[in-house]
Parts: C-alpha cells; structure tokens; sequence
C-alpha cells in the first residue's frame, strides 16, 4: 500500500507539514470511511449479538427436548399428561430452576389424581375381570380336583399314604375305581 503525502502549510516560518492519510487524498475522506467502518462494525456487533441468543436460545430448547424425552422413557405415563404437567409448571415457576422438575411435575398431576385416561381405565377394567376369571377358575379347579380324603368309610384312618398314579394306565384304572364306587 502507498501512502500519499499531503503538504500542509504551516503558520510557523510557511514550513510544509507532511501528513500521510494512506489511499485517502484528505482527512475528511478518512474521517468518513471511519465512521462508515464504525457504523458496519456496529451492524455486525449487533448481529453477533442476535445470532449468539438464537443459539442460546436453541440450546435451552435442545435441554428442555432432552429432558422431556428422558421423562417418556422413564414414566411412560407422561406422555399422556402432558398439558397437565405444563400447567404445574407453569402455575409453580419456582419449580422450574430444579433439574427435576418434570419428574416432580409429573408426581404432583399424579399426586392430585385428577388425571384418567380412557384407554388406561378400560384396560384395567379388563384386566381385572380376566384376572377373576382366571382366580375363580384355578380356584374351583383345585376344589373338583384336589379335594384330600379326610377320612374312609366308617371312620378308618389310613395306614398307608394314597397312591398317586404315575403312568396313563394308572390314572384310568383308578378314574374307573372311582366312577364305580359313586354311582
């Protein structure tokens, strides 16, 4: 880069002062481009600013998404009680400085038991009614099939443990001894 000099005349003896203002020809040119650079730089100090909240932001939004995510693997439940969870928040924002926050959300909407989905409570209904059936079917098989002999005819304790059939021949000729001895 050349610098141009610039010959000022001076009050003092008319002496010649000498300045350089590089590509600019006067100080008024360098003035200007100065404050062009400063408003430029302003501009791009402004927009640093912007695009440095948008990533902040961003990266508060990826936590909250990582989190929300780590509470539906956790409690499935969750995610059907969304809105909910977000209205506890939401009403309690203290809440949110904790890191477990939504854990603890989710324990209050549960807490207050005013959650009920349809699909859970029809579910439950027919599980339990499979489960009485199946109880009640175990339970009178036991009693039609495994009922002990207290005590023989007469009144006679056994001497002998009753003999339990361990092959298929067994089984039928003592199902055909106790046919018989009923009718």
């Amino acid at each position: 880069m050349q610098d141009k000099l610039i010959n000022t005349p001076s009050n003092e003896d008319d002496k010649v002062e000498t300045r350089a203002y590089g590509k600019f020809n006067s100080g008024e040119e360098l003035l200007a481009a100065y404050n062009s650079l400063e408003k430029e730089f302003t501009r791009r100090s402004q927009r640093i600013k912007e695009l440095e909240k948008e990533i902040s932001t961003q990266k508060v939004d990826d936590k909250w998404q990582e989190k929300v995510v780590a509470l539906h693997n956790k409690y499935p439940i969750s995610k059907e009680l969304g809105s909910e969870i977000a209205e506890v928040l939401s009403s309690k924002k203290e809440l949110i400085k904790d890191e477990n926050c939504l854990e603890k959300a989710l324990l209050i909407v549960l807490a207050d038991g005013k959650y009920s989905t349809p699909k859970d409570t029809q579910q439950e209904t027919q599980i339990s009614e499979e489960s009485k059936r199946k109880i009640i079917g175990e339970y009178l098989d036991a009693l039609t099939f495994n009922t002990p002999e207290v005590a023989l005819a007469g009144g006679e304790i056994p001497v002998i443990l009753p003999r339990t059939p361990s092959t298929v021949k067994e089984a039928g000729a003592l199902a055909k001894t106790i046919f018989n001895s009923n009718r």
